[in-house]
């Protein structure tokens, strides 16, 4: 607790409560990096969607955290190029980058959930 280096327990890349779950991940999403209470039910849910695509949707904690800018990647294969298509800034909706992507959000605050 109260440690704020990039080391040890505290990396952006540890688990020390080994859940699978590495903190950086963990924080964006509200999960507790050190407690017991946070597993997979915080991760992204995906989906297949039409047109052969799948969909991942999520209750973000970002919003309530400007310090994280996450942004969604799409790849014909999963081997191939990864494409940045879209991405949320300091707590915004998400802002599509790539042509023909599209990103839909339902709800309003930090209660919004994204496709």
């Amino acid at each position: 607790m109260g440690i704020f280096a990039n080391t040890g327990d505290a990396a952006d890349q540890a688990d020390p409560n080994g859940n699978g779950i590495v903190n950086l991940l963990e924080y964006a999403l509200g999960g507790d990096p050190q407690g017991g209470t946070t597993g997979p039910q915080i991760l992204p849910q995906v989906s297949p969607r039409c047109w052969q695509r799948l969909a991942d949707r999520f209750r973000p904690a970002f919003l309530d955290r400007t310090d994280v800018n996450p942004h969604r990647e799409g790849s014909d294969t999963l081997t191939g190029l990864w494409t940045p298509l879209a991405q949320s800034t300091a707590g915004g909706a998400f802002v599509v980058l790539t042509p023909g992507a599209s990103v839909s959000e339902t709800g309003a605050g930090s209660t919004r959930r994204s496709w």
